[in-house]
């Protein structure tokens, strides 16, 4: 799924990490918070399980090569804060997309009202509008949950869906990096982990160079498989030895600029609704005056 707006699940599985990771540091038996040494590498991701913590399909990859490395905690802290960005990531996003739909019920409770008062024409308006706009939403949406193929082709789409690509892939691969997963094998799970089509068809072309030997920044730059900002982050961080905080920034500025733009969109679609919403309005008066005035004109005396 491309959109995963659940900041409750995120926020409780980034306390799960955190206390995980707290009771590995002081050192209590396995027992104690739900681990099995008969469990082996899989301990850590097994125990946070049973406690019910929502786990992404390259969590135990990431889990499992930080046991290996000794570093459990230090990966846990890691996931921790990165449900925790995707938490506080979400719900902009969500307010954004709910405000439209607020004032698109406000509208047809508006219209049931102007019908009583002889404006009856109204509700059926607002209602085909209404589901206009739920046709619209849920062609979104259902571009959302599937990679958005044909939504990218639409401009103010385009750039949002490539950040929210480029997002789990650098997540991944900074996760797995950190954890002590090998490169090549860090790179191709944070392709798979890439929910947008074209984008992952993109990285895809850029894993097969990875692969065969070349730096990650230049195979990004040979397939254009990244906006500029992230292919000049990596870079810096590759020269300089300091690949996993380049990761890390790099996610960090797409996630922020996709939140902004799933604010605008917002906002845009909430400013459609309230100028389609005024000129109703501006409907109703003029046919309730209309009908007033004609109702007065036949009161009059012959």
């Amino acid at each position: 799924m491309l959109l995963r707006l659940q900041p409750k699940r995120d926020e409780r599985a980034a306390l799960a990490f955190l206390d995980l990771a707290s009771a590995l540091d002081a050192g209590l038996p396995a027992a104690t918070f739900g681990g099995d040494p008969k469990d082996g590498d899989d301990m850590v991701a097994l125990a946070l399980q049973r406690r019910g913590a929502a786990l992404d399909p390259t969590d135990d990859i990431v889990l499992r090569a930080a046991w290996r490395a000794g570093r459990p905690s230090e990966a846990l802290r890691r996931l921790a804060a990165q449900r925790q960005q995707r938490a506080e990531f979400a719900r902009p996003v969500i307010v954004g997309f709910v405000y439209p739909i607020a004032l698109l019920s406000v509208a047809f409770v508006v219209s049931l009202i102007a019908a009583r008062i002889g404006v009856t024409w109204l509700p059926w308006v607002v209602g085909l509008l209404i589901v206009a706009i739920a046709a619209v939403l849920a062609f979104v949406i259902g571009e959302l949950r599937t990679g958005g193929r044909r939504l990218q082709r639409v401009p103010v789409f385009g750039a949002f869906l490539r950040d929210l690509g480029e997002v789990p892939y650098l997540d991944v691969l900074h996760a797995c990096h950190a954890s002590g997963v090998p490169l090549l094998k860090a790179h191709q799970e944070a392709v798979a982990a890439c929910p947008v089509h074209s984008v992952r068809e993109r990285l895809q072309v850029a894993d097969a160079l990875v692969q065969q030997g070349r730096p990650i920044a230049e195979s990004l730059a040979q397939a254009i498989a990244v906006c500029s900002e992230t292919q000049t982050m990596l870079a810096t961080g590759e020269q300089t030895g300091t690949l996993e905080d380049a990761l890390r920034r790099a996610a960090q500025r797409r996630r922020d600029t996709a939140q902004r733009g799933a604010t605008q969109i917002g906002k845009g679609l909430a400013v459609g609704i309230y100028v389609v919403g005024l000129g109703v309005a501006a409907l109703t008066v003029v046919s309730f005056y209309a009908g007033y005035g004609a109702l007065l004109r036949g009161l009059r005396p012959h």
